[in-house]
Formats: C-alpha cells, structure tokens, sequence
C-alpha cells in the first residue's frame, strides 16, 4: 500500500442457529485489552515507550501518535474529511506477545483522541497487521487472539451464528439485511458510533423512525467535529441476529467509497452489535458471532 485510503475510527457521545464453532488449543498470539468509550485499547510498547494501541479493525493503515511532517504530506479520508499525515518507518511495536518490527506507518497527532480515552495512545493499528488464519475476540475476558487454523478445531456445542464477510485491505464488511434488503456496512471496532450513508436512508424513508437526538462525531481531524442527525431502525438482521432499535448517524460516505473497491452503505460498531465473542476467519471470508 503506498498510501492510506481509509479510517473508520469515530467518537460518539450520547440467539441464533447452531453451526459449527471453534474452540483454540493455544494461540500464536495473546492480546488482552481494555475499554475506553466503546473503544478497544491495546496496552502496547512503541520503541520502548508504554501506552496504548486502538485496535481498529476499520483502519487499513498503522497511524502514530506522532507530529506531521510537513514536507512529506500524505492524505486519508476519515468520516469528517481529508486530512494531511506523513509516512515514517517504525523500529518496533509490541502488542501482548505479537511484536512487528521494521514497520511502514503514518505520523498523525493523536492528543485530540486522547482527552476521550483519558489514555496515553501511541498510535492506531488495524487488523491487517495482525498475521494468521484466525482472529478471535472475546468481548467477555477482554482478549484478541491470533490463530492458525491447525491450532484450531471445531465443535458444536455452542449456538454460533455465521456470515459472510468481503476484506477491502484487511477491513472487514459484512452483510446486514434492512427491510428484507442486503446492505454492506464496514465492521468497526475504533468506532463507538454507527453511521449510514444518507442517500440509503432517503431512499427508504419509510424503514426509518427520525430520533431527536443527534451526535457529535469526533474522528482523527481534530479541526473537524461533525454534527449528525440520527435514526432508528426497528430491527437490523445480522446472519440469524436480529439486533434491535439499532441507531445510526446519517453521514455522507461519497468520498469514502471512492477510496473503496467494495463500496459501504454504512459503519457498524462492534460496540453496538451484543456479543460475546466474534472470530474472522479471512481464509474462509466468514465471521462467527456468539450472542
């Protein structure tokens, strides 16, 4: 990747069938984390330097907290806009037991994150640098692990629910059904806010129930706060999940999606989605999803 297309990460304020599940032997890779405003916070070393990674699996790119360099500028697309980083080269960087080194990423200041998550953050990293077969997310222990599928086997025990996903550059979208329609919406965990393309909404008025209550986006452009309007939908359809009164801040995703191959009528955040554990499988395309 030369440059960076894309980052989800957003700040707001404001049982299924029985398939085939996986129960690990032991991990490659051990990651615990914490939660901060719905989002998940990695505890993590950057060149010897403690604090904390977001874990975004919408971010196609490594961002550091770290100032711009102005005369080697590069441009992304967040939810508020464009904004302008630059590209360094990284030693090293320490996740649990997972260590990269030597690592292409992107310098973009990071203070106006921090203030939300009352966290020292050194950077953001998504899940196409977190190498293996499976990846595995336990909302209940607080833990990311990395698993190769011989490390793996199945079982029945337990009621899982199963999708298909699409991988746009390590970023996971999934499928959700609205009114019996199949829409595809990026799969955020740096985010703690869902968002929908509003040309979707307008063309489906009547599936919308308007809320009075609107949000404050906050994304990397610490220049920028966007001010969006919400909705509700009665019932979101997720593989066999039914995940009620789901709301939704209405964005526009034009200049996103022309970063895009797979194009986005949405963001779902894995804050609002009520599971327990979620693993990706990205040999298979396929998510599983324990309620």
């Amino acid at each position: 990747m030369s440059f960076i297309r894309i980052i989800f990460f957003s700040l707001s304020f404001i049982v299924g069938s029985s398939v085939y599940g996986y129960c690990n032997i032991k991990p490659l890779y051990h990651i615990p984390f914490v939660k901060a405003d719905g989002l998940m916070l990695i505890a993590s070393e950057l060149e010897g330097q403690e604090g904390y990674f977001v874990f975004d699996t919408g971010a196609d790119a490594i961002v550091i907290n770290k100032q711009v360099d102005q005369h080697d500028v590069l441009a992304f697309e967040t939810l508020t806009g464009a904004i302008n980083t630059s590209k360094i080269v990284v030693n090293k960087i320490t996740l649990g037991n997972y260590v990269l080194n030597d690592i292409q990423a992107f310098a973009y200041d990071l203070s106006s994150v921090e203030k939300f998550t009352n966290k020292k953050l050194l950077g953001i990293i998504g899940t196409r640098f977190l190498e293996g077969e499976v990846l595995f997310i336990d909302n209940i222990n607080n833990v990311i692990q990395i698993l190769d599928r011989n490390q793996v086997k199945n079982t029945s025990g337990q009621q899982f629910i199963t999708s298909k996903i699409w991988l746009e550059n390590g970023v996971p979208i999934v499928p959700l059904k609205i009114d019996g329609k199949e829409y595809k919406f990026g799969l955020d965990t740096g985010s703690s806010v869902s968002v929908i393309n509003n040309q979707l909404v307008k063309a489906n008025s009547s599936v919308f129930s308007q809320n009075s209550a609107a949000v404050n986006v906050h994304t990397l452009d610490k220049n920028e706060v966007a001010h969006q309007q919400t909705v509700v939908i009665e019932i979101v359809q997720f593989g066999k999940m039914g995940i009620k009164n789901l709301q939704f801040g209405i964005t526009e995703l034009k200049a996103i999606n022309d970063e895009l191959d797979v194009k986005i009528d949405g963001i779902i955040s894995l804050n609002q989605i009520p599971i327990k554990e979620i693993y990706i499988d990205f040999e298979k395309l396929q998510i599983l999803l324990l309620p």
